[in-house]
This record gives C-alpha cells, structure tokens and sequence, in this order.
C-alpha cells in the first residue's frame, strides 16, 4: 500500500454543502484527486447513514465514513463497519431523567444495522414541534416508528438520542445529561430549519475526534491531519487536527480553534481552505 500523505476529515452540512441531498460535483472531484495523490479522505457527520447516503453519492473513490458523531464508522464504497460505539438500552431511563419538567422529547435513533429506525413518542409533543418533526421525516428519508414507550420495543442498543428546541432548552438538557458522565452531547444550529438547535447524545467516547484518532493511530503512523468543521459537534475534530479549517457561518468558540478561516461553503470555500492546509503541512 502506498505510504499515506495525510488524513484530512471533514464535515458534510455548512462545511461541503449547503445541500441536504448532494456536494458540489466541482468538491467531488476535487477531493477525488486528492484521494488519488494518496491524502486519506474521511467524512465525518451527524447525520445518519440513511440521510447521508445521498449527498455522498458523488464520491467515486475509497473512503472512510463516520456518521451520527462516530457512533459508527464504515470503509466506503463497500460499506463495511470498520467501528462502533452505540448507547445501551439500559441508559434511557436516564436521558428520561434529564427530560423531566421540560416539554417534548427526544428522538432515539436503532443505527445503521437496524436500518436506520426513528423511534418518537408522538404524544409527548405540541403542534409546533409535531410540524417540525413532519420536516423530518420528508426530508431525512429515514424509517420512523411512533411508540407510546421506547420500552416496548426492547432497545438493546442504539446509536444516537437527538432532541431538538430553542438553544436555552438544549443547554438545560445536556448540563443534566452531562452530569451523569455517560455520554458525549453536542448541540447544533438546525442547518434546514431557522429557529432550532439540535442536541445529540452519543454513547461515552463516541464523537468524532474519538472516530478520527482511533481510525488513524490504527492505521497510520506521524502524518498529518487535516480537519474542517463549522459546528460545536466538529470541536473534537478539529481538536487533533494539526491544521484546523473552520467554515465562516461558525459559533465563535469553533472559530477561536481555527488555523484558517475558510470562505464561505456557497463559494466552495472548502477547495481553498484545503490548498493552504495542504501547502501548510507540506512546508
């Protein structure tokens, strides 16, 4: 095997695309050609597998995938399962825990193997989010399943937890999620949707710097990693990255990490961020 320049890992939403269902062809080719100058190529993401599977169609060349967070991790185009850190079953009482005295729920999310079930308990939620969660589901082409308790179903295991609501509701949840010492969370600006913040909640060590680090120490040995972001779920990312891009639309505390400031991703702002960090790296 040919001796690997670098890993550079990116994120989809805000940072590739603007797009729900593709990246830019002109990004497609670009890193394509990177992929074939020997720089390892991995996307890392919150979306599921189901939802991101379209909008990486694109990518005609060998890959690593990470998605809801580095739950779990494939070898692309042959989709094997290289990784996987996933919630067990026993840990949503305590996610009930942290909901209690607020309004709504969160939804769990069965994985890839399971293909990709939604799991919603739709009389815990007024109109407005009901209307949100309609969005959804047209547009994430996942399968959902509405239950009356998550225990009915016998969840063993599961990879990702996603709440959703105004940011002052995220925040209240995840400091009493993060006070159990179980999970990783990270909260996100809603990229479709104005107005909504997005909570994961990941199982203990599954996020994506974790996915990124373990992946490369494994099969790696003192290159150099590339990472680009534009969200509060790319921090751990871009943490072990040795250049650190970071999209113009991102939360301050995303943009202090930064090596460089990219133009924005409607610009394709991506192909020039990495041609500094590639030059960067090679000096």
């Amino acid at each position: 095997m040919k001796k690997r320049l670098g890993w550079i890992a990116l994120d989809i939403d805000g940072t590739l695309t603007n797009d729900k269902y593709s990246i830019p062809k002109e990004v497609c080719l670009y890193l394509r050609s990177l992929a074939e100058s020997s720089w390892q190529i991995m996307l890392v993401t919150g979306r599921t597998f189901s939802f991101a599977s379209k909008a990486v169609a694109g990518l005609q060349f060998p890959y690593y995938f990470a998605v809801q967070n580095g739950s779990i991790a494939l070898e692309m185009p042959s989709k094997r399962i290289i990784s996987k850190n996933y919630i067990t079953g026993d840990l949503i009482s305590y996610i009930d825990k942290a909901y209690e005295g607020e309004e709504g729920d969160y939804l769990i999310y069965s994985g890839l193997e399971k293909k990709d079930f939604c799991y919603w308990r739709p009389y815990k939620y007024k109109e407005e989010d009901l209307n949100y969660i309609e969005d959804l589901k047209s547009r994430q082409l996942e399968n959902w399943h509405a239950l009356d308790d998550f225990n009915s179903v016998h969840i063993q295991e599961f990879s990702l937890a996603k709440g959703f609501g105004p940011l002052e509701k995220m925040q209240r949840i995840q400091e009493k999620i993060a006070a159990y010492n179980l999970f990783e969370t990270a909260i996100i600006k809603d990229p479709f949707t104005s107005g909504y913040y997005i909570l994961h909640i990941t199982n203990k060590g599954a996020n994506k710097g974790s996915v990124l680090k373990n992946l490369y120490d494994e099969l790696s040995q003192n290159v150099p990693i590339i990472a680009a972001g534009d969200d509060s779920n790319d921090v751990s990312m871009l943490a072990v990255a040795d250049q650190k891009i970071v999209m113009p639309s991102a939360p301050q505390n995303v943009k202090d990490m930064a090596t460089i400031i990219a133009p924005p991703v409607e610009n394709m702002g991506i192909i020039r961020a990495l041609d500094i960090a590639i030059a960067n790296v090679s000096i």
